[in-house]
């Protein structure tokens, strides 16, 4: 198990811990991916953004979308 600390517990509770740490796993493969693909991520952002302060719809919101775009837009907020 990857722990995952500070400013990043708040993905865990979003995202949920196992999914975060398939993305940390996958972070060098997924890093090349968000540079093919900034509209995506920028997107997905965006709809992050505006759900922030809805918990429950923003959980439908990420579960949702494709896991290769959830797990893109983990590294990207890690990222940032």
């Amino acid at each position: 198990m990857i722990y995952i600390q500070g400013e990043s517990d708040w993905l865990c509770s979003w995202f949920g811990q196992e999914v975060v740490e398939q993305a940390l796993a996958q972070k060098d493969n997924l890093r090349h991916w968000i540079w093919q693909h900034p509209q995506e991520i920028a997107l997905g952002m965006r709809g992050l953004q505006q759900l922030s302060h809805q918990p429950i719809k923003a959980s439908d919101y990420l579960s949702n979308l494709e896991p290769k775009l959830r797990h893109s837009l983990i590294i990207a907020l890690l990222a940032s």
